[in-house]
């Protein structure tokens, strides 16, 4: 998922180069598609200048922990985790990857636009 976003951060910034006539360096369109790792943070490393971003750090601190809280069972716990356990946090784990990676994208065409 994550080679994924990846991409579609690069291929967003070429077309944004292409549509609006900015100029990104390949560096920087590296360094955005690198940035999508970091969820919603994203927006504000693609474009600092766009003020200010406390919808990003909110959204990031909820997404950031409800994966934590998913991934928690098998990180804390020294025993067998029951299967329906197990499936419930999988999901939930699943859901919130997909909502970080989204979160990440929506994040940069805000601060793109």
């Amino acid at each position: 998922m994550a080679a994924v976003a990846t991409g579609l951060a690069v291929f967003g910034c070429l077309d944004f180069n292409a549509i609006a006539g900015t100029n990104k360096t390949p560096r920087h369109i590296v360094q955005i598609s690198a940035a999508v790792l970091a969820g919603p943070m994203v927006g504000p490393v693609a474009n600092p200048g766009a003020g200010e971003y406390p919808q990003a750090r909110t959204w990031t601190a909820i997404l950031f922990a409800v994966v934590f809280l998913a991934a928690s069972p098998f990180l804390f716990l020294r025993r067998i985790v029951p299967l329906a356990v197990v499936l419930i946090c999988w999901t939930e784990f699943l859901a919130a990857t997909i909502l970080w990676f989204l979160g990440a994208m929506i994040s940069l065409g805000v601060f793109l636009s």
